[in-house]
């Protein structure tokens, strides 16, 4: 729309793409004033006057040529909450003004991203299956064996970390550069599997070989994040 809260030069690069896609994707000139009116009758429909409408179809038929690529140029990006089209232009004149080496970015709260922030406690990752709930439609095969271990820091990395046997609650200490949903659903496999030379393989062959762990069933108790540390001789 139109009235919406973004730069007036976004709204005309706006109206001028979806003029430019009529012209591209019109195979005769009928078909190309068809979609020409088309898009204009939707650009009249979100409230865009007819001379911005009018400075869209002139740029989507007479593009400018390219700017002169700056090379390696490094610009800083200052992002900025978009107010009005007036404090826009201040802003702009001031960085011409005093030769500011800066790119304006612009980026709005929306209402997903004011609601969330209000969470007391890190969200379960989105790949978590909670068994207990009922089968929803597009879930994913294999859950989240980290999160459904009782960590919420499955994304970490660069971790010392510790996993305690449902079983028999032996510990067990490791690290890992990578993050620690990773590692965990390795050692599962491992597990899983009775894999020979792993720790998790190990112990299970050793301590219970005729326990059955089914597909996505955590094989320890609990995971703990004991340490994060990025140099991995310290870890």
């Amino acid at each position: 729309d139109y009235d919406s809260a973004i730069p007036h030069q976004q709204k005309v690069a706006i109206a001028s793409s979806e003029f430019l896609r009529s012209i591209r994707l019109s195979s005769d000139d009928s078909s190309q004033q068809r979609s020409e009116d088309k898009t204009t009758k939707l650009l009249r429909f979100n409230n865009y006057p007819e001379n911005v409408i009018q400075m869209a179809r002139d740029r989507a038929k007479h593009p400018k040529p390219r700017r002169p690529d700056r090379g390696n140029e490094f610009r800083t990006a200052l992002k900025l909450p978009f107010k009005t089209d007036a404090i826009h232009e201040k802003i702009q004149r001031l960085t011409r003004k005093y030769n500011m080496n800066v790119r304006i970015v612009y980026k709005n709260a929306n209402l997903r991203s004011l609601i969330c922030k209000s969470a007391s406690a890190k969200p379960i990752c989105r790949k978590y299956v909670d068994r207990s709930a009922p089968r929803k439609r597009g879930r994913p095969k294999a859950p989240c064996i980290a999160c459904a271990s009782g960590s919420r820091r499955c994304g970490d990395k660069n971790v010392v970390y510790q996993l305690e046997c449902k079983v028999c609650g032996e510990e067990y200490v490791g690290e890992t550069s990578r993050s620690l949903a990773t590692r965990t659903t390795e050692h599962n496999n491992d597990a899983r599997n009775r894999v020979a030379a792993s720790p998790w393989g190990e112990h299970y062959r050793a301590c219970h070989p005729s326990l059955a762990l089914s597909m996505g069933t955590p094989a320890f108790r609990r995971a703990t994040v004991l340490a994060r540390e990025p140099d991995r001789a310290r870890r």
